[in-house]
């Protein structure tokens, strides 16, 4: 070990030095506290110091203050510290160890008990060592993935709407406020043809990693991608898929497997808005009911059938919403009317309803930042329990 006795006696310095030596240590020495600080805070390394209590300048007391101050700010690694003294009493041996010392050394110092304390102070700093090393390779593991998920976090952040499809007939918002870097909801206006859009709002059990990638896989199967679009016909006679046959094969290809890790399911609502007709046709499976908003009134959508892979072969309902100059249809998660307050008590329907008629025939955008912005105010803590997220479309603006 890497050892440094800072004694003001000559002799003392000596000895304990031989003896250090001797023992196969590599010793520096200082004539007093003040030079054993410089010779610390130039850049020397010490595995243990030694130091004498009573010295001129600076002793072994306030030395041992400096030393544990400078590992707190500056987390530099850990040294085991030895007062030799010859007082000790109750009183001093508190003192000693208030200011860091680990242990004590009567002087004149004697070789076994140099050798016996040594020892203790071998194996603890062979442990400290060891978790230092340890929490490196934690370190580097903690940004590795910080930044995998930083990526990942690109990726879904990717797949979210930026330039929403521009139709004169027809206009699009939403907001998006995950609770986690990474988040289970998603949301999207998919062009089908001119006239038509596919729109969902999706919502996968949990939070992290694995509810993000799960968002991520459906939204890829949930686009207008003829390569492994469920969105699109599966026959020559039908180029579009109902929305009602959307959510039966993604019930069929995402099943709950009680025997996997995955346990996880999502609800969503998804459905067909046809800008030329004025309608919108959709179906739910366990999502939170649309509202709608029609000439300052506010009403509720169907239900709808369970969450996707609960129920096999689960025959979902379809419901159509006609549409106009003054109508506007909110789709959004159970992370705006599930948050709670700091009494407990959910954002809820009924104050999400009287937002949205207050709201009237505001821009969509609008209508989605409000709802979203007011939802998260209800909640004034730093961090929210699930994400908060609102698609709203209408006659145009």
């Amino acid at each position: 070990m890497r050892v440094l006795v800072a004694e003001d006696d000559r002799s003392s310095r000596m000895v304990t030095r031989r003896l250090l030596e001797r023992l196969g240590h590599e010793v520096a020495v200082a004539e007093d506290g003040e030079e054993a600080w410089l010779q610390i805070t130039s850049g020397e390394v010490f595995d243990v110091i030694i130091s004498d209590w009573l010295m001129p300048r600076l002793d072994g007391h306030r030395l041992c203050q400096r030393i544990r101050r400078r590992e707190n700010d500056h987390a530099v690694s850990y040294t085991y510290l030895i007062l030799l003294t010859a007082m000790t009493d109750r009183e001093h041996m508190l003192a000693g160890f208030e200011a860091g010392t680990d242990d004590f050394l009567s002087k004149p110092v004697d070789e076994a008990e140099l050798v016996a304390r040594l020892r203790v102070g071998e194996r603890i700093m062979k442990l400290e060592q060891s978790l230092e090393a340890q929490v490196g390779e934690l370190r580097t593991a903690n940004e590795k993935l910080h930044a995998d998920l930083q990526a990942a976090a690109m990726v879904q952040d990717s797949i979210l709407p930026r330039n929403l499809p521009r139709d004169k007939r027809v206009s699009f918002g939403w907001e998006y406020l995950p609770c986690e870097q990474l988040a289970g909801d998603i949301l999207n206006v998919i062009p089908i043809n001119p006239d038509l859009y596919g729109v969902y709002l999706l919502d996968v059990s949990g939070h992290g990693v694995a509810a993000a990638l799960k968002s991520v896989m459906i939204s890829r199967v949930l686009s207008n991608d003829p390569l492994g679009s469920l969105l699109l016909g599966e026959t020559p006679e039908e180029s579009v898929t109902s929305p009602s046959r959307v959510l039966a094969l993604l019930n069929e290809r995402y099943p709950i497997d009680e025997n996997s890790s995955d346990v996880s399911f999502f609800t969503i609502v998804y459905g067909l808005l046809d800008a030329r007709k004025g309608t919108f046709r959709y179906a739910n499976a366990g999502h939170p009911p649309v509202m709608v908003l029609r000439n300052g009134a506010t009403e509720l959508g169907k239900v709808g059938g369970p969450a996707i892979g609960m129920i096999d072969n689960w025959k979902f309902d379809e419901e159509e919403i006609q549409l106009d100059d003054s109508t506007r249809v909110y789709i959004y998660s159970d992370g705006i009317i599930e948050n709670p307050n700091e009494e407990g008590e959910q954002f809820g329907y009924d104050r999400l309803a009287e937002l949205i008629a207050g709201l009237g025939m505001c821009s969509t955008s609008r209508g989605a930042t409000v709802v979203a912005g007011e939802a998260r105010a209800w909640n004034p803590t730093e961090e929210i329990d699930d994400d908060v997220s609102v698609l709203v479309f209408g006659g145009d603006e």
